[in-house]
Parts: structure tokens; sequence; C-alpha cells
């Protein structure tokens, strides 16, 4: 397991960074809750809605007017894009997982372990999921926290939709994860990792607003992954049985492919 805490060890503070950052802005966004329970606010906001159209709102995911005076509704609506960064911060993970020590030389300093490219790959894979497991983890507990300031819901009541989002959330990212992964392992230099992964999952949200304008690419959908993570009216729709099974299959042949073209790539020492 010395790969897996030396990946730990070298990422912590990156994994530290995003979880500061998302949650200020995830506590932020639910901090503008109470202000949306105006009378006021919500003629504002439908009003602004009704004048858009339906091209627009379906870009936006909003093919019906949300009741954003309804904290479910509202963390669900902000939770979709939130579930962007997430897949950005998974991709540059995946990305960075093996070819970052070539980029920046110390990958003598890691073949001079007593261990196999096999263990290698998996042993960053496991750190790398147990740092994206904690990332989720500490959301969850941010979102329940503001539930309690901003909310006058139930945290009890809310907390099976908040965990269903959030399970979802991680799926995608570790879609993302395991396809950066494998470009990882293509890649000669880690210097654009985050244009890729930008890219990556920009590309995939683009097929997902392609699949909702035009009728005759709705099977794009398939194609974006965070399509598959909705609200409707508080609740969740998660990804259903094809999207599924097309996401366990990426993530299985990306780590499949990883680990046979790590096992024959010519290092760059």
């Amino acid at each position: 397991m010395e790969i897996f805490k030396l990946e730990i060890r070298n990422t912590w503070k990156n994994t530290l960074a995003w979880a500061v950052m998302l949650a200020v802005i995830l506590f932020m966004m639910l901090a503008f809750f109470p202000s949306m329970k105006s009378d006021a606010m919500q003629q504002l906001a439908n009003a602004k809605l009704e004048s858009m159209s339906p091209a627009v709102l379906a870009i936006f995911g909003l093919e019906t007017i949300p009741d954003f005076s309804k904290i479910n509704v509202y963390f669900g609506y902000i939770m979709q894009y939130f579930t962007m960064s997430l897949g950005v911060f998974c991709a540059i993970r995946g990305l960075n997982t093996l070819i970052q020590e070539e980029t920046e030389g110390t990958i003598e300093y890691l073949y001079a372990k007593p261990v196999s490219r096999k263990q290698i790959v998996l042993q960053k894979i496991a750190a790398n999921l147990l740092s994206f497991m904690i990332l989720i983890g500490w959301l969850i507990a941010v979102t329940l926290a503001s539930y309690l300031i901003f909310a006058e819901e139930i945290v009890g009541s809310s907390f099976r939709q908040i965990l269903n989002f959030y399970l979802g959330s991680f799926f995608v990212g570790v879609i993302f994860m395991m396809i950066g992964l494998l470009l990882s392992a293509l890649l000669k230099s880690s210097r654009q990792t985050a244009s890729f992964a930008m890219g990556l999952v920009f590309g995939s949200f683009f097929m997902g607003i392609l699949s909702a304008l035009v009728k005759d690419l709705k099977a794009l959908v398939i194609l974006s992954p965070i399509d598959w993570v909705k609200d409707s009216g508080g609740l969740v729709i998660g990804p259903d049985r094809l999207q599924t099974t097309v996401g366990l299959a990426v993530i299985v042949l990306s780590i499949l492919g990883a680990l046979i073209y790590y096992q024959k790539k010519d290092l760059i020492i």
C-alpha cells in the first residue's frame, strides 16, 4: 500500500483546496435560498423564466418552471450544475494519475519501489476514489448544515434526497475519473490536463444540450452523464438501467484499457 499512501500524501492539499472552494460556493448558493421564498422574488423569477423561449429553458434544464421556494427543488436545481464541478475535479484527478510523475521527472523514484505497474495503477485508483469519497462526505455535511441554517425543512425528511443526489454525482464523477485515467495512460504530458478535463466535462454537457434541443439527437443524452442526475419537482431522477449499464461499462473498460496500455508503455524517464 506504499503507492496508495504516497498518492494520498501528494494529493491531499489539492483535495483540501477543492473541498474548501466547493463548500464555500455551496454554502453561498444555499444562503440565497431564504430570499427565494419571498413573493416578490418568486414573481420576478417566474416572469423572467416565462419570458424565455422553450429552447433556452431546455438548455438550463427548465422544461417546467420550478418552485424555487421549496428547498428541495432549489437545491436539486443548483446541484445539477454543481455536479459539473465535481466532474471537473474527477477528470483532472484521473488525468494526472499516471502521467504526472513522468512530466515532473519523479518517475524514477516511483519505480524504485518494489511494485508492479499493475499495482501502481490499482493503488492510485484506490487513493483517488478515497479522496473523492471524503470530498463527497464533506459536501453532504456542508449541505445538511446549510439546510439547518437556511431552511425550515426537517433535515431527516430531506436527507434521502440529498444523499440520492450525491450518490448520483459520485457515480458521474467516477465515470469522468476513469475516462481521465485511460487518457492519463495515453498522454505524454500532464501540462494540459486541466484543458482536457474541461473539454471532457463540458463536451459531455454540450451533448446533453443537443439532446434536449433536437429531437432527432435525443439519443445523445447517453453521452452526457451529467444529464443522468436530474431534479423533477424535488424528486431525484437518477440514471436509468441503460445509463447505469453504460456508465459501469465505461468505468470497467477504462480501467482495463489503462492497465493494459500502461504495462506496455515506454515511460519517459
